[in-house]
């Protein structure tokens, strides 16, 4: 089977909840947004490039430490960026 790469529709659908996950005020309000991640990163496994489901699940390991109120929260957010930056190439 070959694999694809992350489409222009779902990369705009991480994005957002990306930004609802880091921009929320508590871990658990960001909760559903992390799930919600989670539950694409399983829909598509088997379906993308096995480097765009690594680098997919450092973006949400990234959005779950920059939720809420955190220490160096600048410095996951700036993770989350690289990382996507790096999804959006593959």
């Amino acid at each position: 089977m070959e694999h694809r790469s992350i489409t222009k529709s779902e990369i705009k659908e991480i994005k957002e909840l990306v930004n609802s996950a880091i921009t929320a005020h508590s871990k658990e309000v960001a909760k559903p947004y992390i799930r919600k991640l989670k539950f694409i990163l399983s829909s598509v496994a088997m379906e993308i490039k096995p480097t765009a489901y690594n680098v997919l699940g450092e973006v949400i390991s990234y959005a779950s430490e920059a939720s809420g109120q955190v220490q160096q929260k600048e410095h996951w957010i700036s993770c989350v960026n690289s990382s996507m930056y790096k999804l959006e190439i593959l």
